[in-house]
Order: structure tokens, then C-alpha cells, then sequence
């Protein structure tokens, strides 16, 4: 499951999504235009737009994208995604380095700058912020510190 500003959606066994909440931006219109019909393995939800990853990894976002927060670079597959108000990070299988991060989108907190290198195991982002787990259990965080610091 995944819970944005005002839309909610739930991943069934099957990789169909179900959703309810607003659709005002398209946040809970999933792309049709595929043949097959697209089926996720994971998803994520941010301010007003959504983002899966296919079996194949490949990203697929929809929804509001004033700032690019719903255009993944479309060279990568990632193995998960995480969607902030707007921006939206992943995990990216074939950059840098496997399991490195990429985000785009609004960067005016430093949300999309400054993310560390290497793998991670897993991201989170926030409302204006990131955080990453690399291989060696340590958290780092990029983007706003407004309500304080961003290190455990």
C-alpha cells in the first residue's frame, strides 16, 4: 500500500492496482496505452503523483508533473521507487553502480542533489526530503533540514 496527499493505493497479488481518494491530477489513473496491461511490483505515492516498477523494472509514473517528479530517466530500471511532495527517487539497477540512487524532479530543498554513492538497500523520500540505507546499515538523508538534523 502507498498513501499520498489525497489518494491511496493498494498492490494486489495479481500486480493490479486498486485506488481511492482523488484523481484530480490523474494520481490514480494508471497509464492504459499498453498491450499487455501493465502489471507492478512495487509502487509509491507522492503529493499528486504515483510511481510502480513492472517485472521488468522498468519505472512508470503518472499524475502531476509540474516539476518532472513523474518523468523517470527513461535509460533506467530500478528495483524500487519512493515518491516525495515533488520529487521521487529510486533505485536504480543499471547506473553507477547496482543498486545506486537516481531522483529528479523539484530540487529547490536539495532533495534531488547531493544523495550518496554506492548501493543502497532500501529509500525512503519525504515531504521535501530522502533517506538511504547503504550496505553497511548506515542511514543518510539529503534535502530539507528544516526541523532538524538529518543523520542517526
Amino acid at each position: 500500500m502507498a498513501a499520498g496527499t489525497d489518494h491511496a493505493g493498494a498492490l494486489r497479488w495479481s500486480g493490479n492496482l486498486t485506488w481511492w481518494g482523488s484523481a484530480f491530477y490523474g494520481q490514480t489513473s494508471v497509464p492504459v496505452l499498453h498491450n499487455p496491461p501493465l502489471v507492478f511490483e512495487t509502487i509509491t505515492t507522492g503529493g499528486y503523483h504515483t510511481c510502480g516498477t513492472d517485472p521488468g523494472k522498468e519505472p512508470h509514473c503518472w499524475g502531476l508533473d509540474t516539476d518532472g517528479q513523474a518523468s523517470p530517466p527513461s535509460t533506467h530500471k530500478f528495483y524500487m521507487m519512493s515518491a516525495g511532495a515533488i520529487h521521487t527517487c529510486g533505485l536504480c539497477q543499471n547506473c553507477f553502480t547496482d543498486a545506486s540512487v537516481s531522483c529528479w524532479g523539484a530540487g529547490g530543498y536539495g532533495q534531488i542533489h547531493g544523495y550518496p554513492g554506492g548501493s543502497m538497500q532500501t529509500l525512503s523520500a519525504g515531504f521535501y526530503h530522502t533517506c538511504a540505507i547503504d550496505l553497511n546499515d548506515h542511514m543518510e538523508c539529503w534535502g530539507d533540514d528544516l526541523h532538524g538534523p538529518r543523520t542517526a
